[in-house]
């Protein structure tokens, strides 16, 4: 409980010194409520295709493959110009299953608090990665895991992106074995506008413990706080942008007893990136130092999924991207794209590729009365 007095604090006092700066930056959850749409009844669909491969062959992760798709049909009620409630289910299959993989409820409830803040109970907004970059926060998340369930707080305006949630993933009653599971997090970017830099801070902690449950795992508590400074300057014609950042991340270990091997790491992330019309590019190098990331991408820290034996306290990788995304105006969006990751200790080169469909789109069906 002192840990959960603590974390909410420092998120408080985050969300405090940020909301007096500001952004326009993208890669955070966008949905917002339109004022019009006050009394509608509609149908939203959900849904992505999605093909991914990652051809790991280091001992820090080993390669695998999702095949698969997700569906999630709700029902949305504007209640009024300022809520908004939704219900529905989530369904994921992969390829090759005979049946749906996870079949869950849903339900979500989003209130305009202030003309830039909006709160959402049940059911996360959680497209876009949360704004959080891939070594803390796995994008694949948002295409094979159970929907993000909790709080969360947006903020949109023009200097100032932010998002605070927490995510409920393991529910204990008295006597249960297993523990209960929680992440929480924060990410917020303020560009000094019209200079085009830009200055984001993060933090996404993950919880594992519980005070009801009969069983004996450890209480584990792992953290990433990180800030950073960028440059983006967009072309006139609009459809071109470069830009240089560099991020500095701290983990750590704040169980009571911390039994990782590594205590506390840090990471040091420079990367340069561009956009020309559908085309995003992007080169980057990763230094770290005993890092810990159990939400991130795994190829990134320093901890081996395959066994432990094979930690690895320096990790070094020169990482490129590149995607190409096609946003239709029915609510589709195609991409197919792919990643490589040269890892200087092992003198190898590791690849990821993908292709994604996604649809969301809203139907009418009536006024309420």
């Amino acid at each position: 409980m002192r840990f959960k007095s603590q974390i909410v604090s420092a998120l408080i006092l985050v969300v405090g010194i940020s909301a007096t700066a500001q952004s326009g930056f993208s890669g955070f959850p966008q949905d917002d409520l339109i004022a019009s749409d006050s009394g509608k009844l509609q149908l939203n669909l959900s849904a992505a295709a999605f093909f991914e491969n990652n051809e790991f062959t280091g001992n820090i992760v080993k390669g695998y493959t999702l095949p698969g798709f997700y569906v999630q049909p709700t029902a949305v009620a504007s209640l009024s110009p300022k809520t908004r409630a939704s219900a529905g289910f989530h369904g994921l299959f992969y390829g090759g299953r005979e049946k749906f993989d996870k079949v869950v409820p849903v339900l979500r409830i989003e209130h305009q608090l202030t003309s830039s803040i909006k709160m959402v109970g049940g059911t996360l907004i959680a497209n876009g990665n949360h704004g959080l970059p891939e070594p803390v926060y796995n994008p694949e998340r948002f295409f094979i895991n159970q929907p993000e369930t909790g709080v969360q707080f947006l903020k949109r305006s023009s200097q100032v992106d932010a998002d605070l949630w927490i995510n409920w993933e393991n529910f204990i009653e008295h006597g249960d074995s297993v523990q209960e599971r929680f992440t929480m997090g924060f990410s917020s970017v303020f560009k000094a506008s019209p200079t085009g830099i830009y200055f984001p801070v993060f933090f996404v902690a993950h919880h594992a413990g519980g005070q009801i449950n009969a069983g004996n795992d450890t209480v584990q508590t792992l953290a990433n706080i990180g800030v950073g400074l960028g440059y983006k300057y967009a072309f006139d014609s609009r459809k071109a942008w470069l830009g240089a950042e560099v991020l500095f991340i701290h983990s750590g270990d704040f169980s009571p007893m911390t039994h990782m091997p590594f205590a506390k790491g840090y990471a040091v992330y420079p990367r340069v990136m561009g956009c020309y019309k559908s085309l995003l590019f992007e080169m980057g190098y990763w230094n770290a130092s005993g890092f810990l990331n159990p939400r991130g991408e795994p190829i990134f820290g320093s901890i081996s999924t395959v066994n432990k034996i094979y930690n690895e306290k320096r990790r070094e990788l020169l990482t490129t991207k590149l995607m190409l995304k096609h946003n239709y105006t029915s609510g589709l969006s195609i991409s197919a794209g792919i990643e490589t990751y040269y890892d200087f200790s092992s003198s190898t080169l590791e690849y990821a590729y993908c292709f994604r469909m996604v649809l969301d789109r809203d139907f009418f069906i009536g006024m309420m009365r």
